[in-house]
C-alpha cells in the first residue's frame, strides 16, 4: 500500500457547502481505500478547505482508475478522477457538483 496523498477540496465558491459521505466509486475503487477523511459531514464556508487521505492498495499490475466521491447537500455529487501506477496516486480533475467552484488542494 502506499502511503495516504493528502487530497484538500477547497471552496472556491460564493456560499457555504454542506458535505455528505465520501467514498470511492469506479472500476477500480478496491484498488484504493480512504486512510483518512475529514470532508465527511463538514460544513465548508467559502474559502475553507477540508482533507481527505487516500492510499493506493493495487491488487493487480497496470495503472488503475477510480473516482473520489464527494456528496453535497442539494448539489451533485464532485468526483475527483483518480489512478494508480507504481505505488503512486495521481489526482487530476473534478467532475460534477459544479466544480467550477471547486480547487484541488496540493
Amino acid at each position: 500500500m502506499s502511503p495516504p496523498r493528502p487530497i484538500r477540496l477547497r471552496n472556491t465558491g460564493s456560499a457555504s457547502v454542506i458535505l455528505g459521505a465520501s467514498d470511492l466509486v469506479g472500476a477500480g475503487q478496491s484498488d484504493f481505500v480512504i486512510a483518512s477523511d475529514g470532508c465527511s459531514h463538514q460544513e465548508l464556508t467559502p474559502g475553507s478547505e477540508c482533507e481527505i487521505g487516500v492510499a493506493f492498495a493495487p491488487q493487480a499490475v497496470g495503472v488503475i482508475t477510480a473516482q473520489l466521491r464527494q456528496r453535497m447537500d442539494r448539489i451533485a455529487p464532485l468526483l475527483l478522477n483518480l489512478a494508480g501506477g507504481d505505488d503512486r496516486i495521481f489526482a487530476d480533475s473534478f467532475e460534477g457538483g459544479d466544480s467550477r467552484f471547486w480547487s484541488l488542494g496540493r
